[in-house]
Parts: C-alpha cells; structure tokens; sequence
C-alpha cells in the first residue's frame, strides 16, 4: 500500500474511532428528548434547531474486533459536533435525517462507520487480509415504549437494520446486512443525578452470512496450524450491552461510556478467529465547546 494510502487511512482512523464513543453504534442509544406538549387548541410548533461544537480528547480501550482477545488504547485529539433540528440529527460519528414521525413512533435513515483492522498486528489473523473501514447505513425504527410522570425518563424500542460495506481507500466491498434490536432506557438530567444525562440499551445482534463471512470465515488458503479452515453463517451474532453517560460542565462536555458483546452461541462461535466470547469497549470523551 503506497504512502499516501496509509495516510489516509490515518486521518480516517481517527474519524472512525470517535464512532464508538457516541455510538449507540457503537453504543445504538441515542434517544431523542421529549419535547412540552403543546395545548390541544394550538399547533405544536417546531423544535429549533441546536449546533454545538469543540474539541478536546478521546481516550479509549477495547478489542480489535468481537472476538479477538486482543486490545488496543487509544488517545486521540478529537473534533466534537452535534447538529439538531426537527427532522436531522448529527454527530462526529452518526447521521440520522427522519422519514416518518408521530408521537410514537419515529422511521429514521442512519449512517455510521466502524473500524480497520491490520491483520499483521493481530496475532489469529497473521497472514489473511485486512479488514477494512466499515461503512453503515440503513433505516431505523424507534417506537417509545413508554415516559414517566415528568418525563424524566424514557424507554424506547429500536431497529436498525444497516447495509455493510467495506473499504481499503481503494474500493469499496459490500459486506452483508446488520441488525440489532434493543431497548434503551434514557435518564434525562435531574438533581438527584447531579445533572448527568445517562443512557442504557440491551440489544440483540443479527448478522447475514455474508457479513459474519466478512470477520470470521477462513479460506483453505489461509489455514494454517491452529487455524483450521472454517466457513461462517449468518444469524444470531450475540448479545450487547451498552451504558452511556453525559454531562456538561460549564464548557466541558464528559461522555464516559461502557460496551459489553457476549458473543456465546453465535452463529460464528465456533469460527478459530475467535478467541475470547467477550468484547469490551470502554472510554472517555472529553471536549471543550467553543
């Protein structure tokens, strides 16, 4: 891969690594904010639009991919942006524009990335290719579920359900089909949370053949040794379960959050690129707004 190729994939790296410290991709729990109800003899009037933005820095730990019980820390200077407004929603790390809405029920299209992973620097995919930036995007069903008194808090059902493609800055590699339902619970600030804002989901994880084909199928050419030749279905991919937290001080944002897949009985469990069923991913984002 020439020089300007690996520069590239540098400066998306760190795009892509801030994916997963708004995630509720990495985390998939961005519920929206109820809003006052109008009085039933005037229209609801539209919600302004917000834009924040800053920077500061991302320290991060987690697995190089589900599966591999391999780490890796990270600290990176980081761009913050947040843009939101009756009909869009955007961060560092996600796109959302809205195609249906009522008071229920919420049809949004969505946009994510994901990771790179070199093979060379991780030992049970010595010698395969590497896997590239992950590039997500499909609809998203949000129903709420239920509001308490007050609305204080929030638990909604969500389903994203995201075509996958892959890319080197080379071409682009379609992957397969990811879904992953969830219940999220969102926490709005109050004074007994000391006016942190936290957000928890519980999902279960879907993946076409294809797409587990992508992370844990190993052709006959590159078995070896301790990695026997194996060929992936699609299915259930796992259970995850994602904690977000976020508090603004002053002109200090704080999101700390915390990721764990359990991936035991997965359609790819038995796959000799996984080597541990745990996944972590835990981290902190912390920003200056201007």
């Amino acid at each position: 891969m020439n020089g300007n190729v690996r520069r590239i994939r540098s400066i998306a790296g760190i795009l892509t690594v801030l994916s997963l410290f708004m995630p509720c991709a990495l985390m998939h729990s961005h519920a929206q904010a109820p809003e006052p109800e109008a009085p039933a003899s005037e229209a609801k009037p539209c919600a302004p639009s917000t834009f924040q933005w800053g920077a500061g820095l991302l320290s991060l730990r987690m697995n190089h991919y589900r599966g591999s019980d391999q780490y890796k820390n990270y600290f990176i200077p980081s761009p913050y942006f947040k843009y939101k407004s009756e009909n869009l929603e955007a961060e560092t790390s996600y796109v959302r524009g809205t195609l249906y809405k009522n008071d229920y029920l919420i049809v949004k299209l969505s946009f994510m990335i994901g990771f790179s992973v070199e093979s060379g620097e991780n030992r049970a995919r010595e010698g395969m290719p590497d896997l590239g930036y992950l590039f997500e995007t499909g609809p998203m069903l949000i129903v709420k579920l239920w509001e308490s008194p007050g609305r204080g808090h929030l638990l909604t059902f969500e389903s994203p359900v995201r075509y996958v493609f892959a890319t080197d800055f080379t071409g682009v590699e379609p992957v397969g089909v990811l879904t992953i339902p969830y219940l999220n619970i969102t926490s709005f600030p109050q004074k007994y949370t000391l006016g942190w804002k936290s957000e928890f989901s519980v999902a279960l994880m879907f993946g076409s053949r294809s797409y587990h084909d992508y992370f844990y199928t190993v052709p006959a050419k590159y078995a070896r040794p301790g990695r026997p030749e194996y060929e992936a279905r699609g299915g259930y991919s796992g259970v995850q379960f994602a904690w977000i937290l976020e508090r603004r001080v002053g002109p200090i944002q704080l999101i700390p959050f915390f990721r764990w897949d359990y991936l035991g009985r997965a359609a790819f469990e038995e796959s000799p690129l996984v080597k541990t069923k745990h996944y972590f991913a835990i981290g902190l984002g912390s920003f200056y707004l201007f």
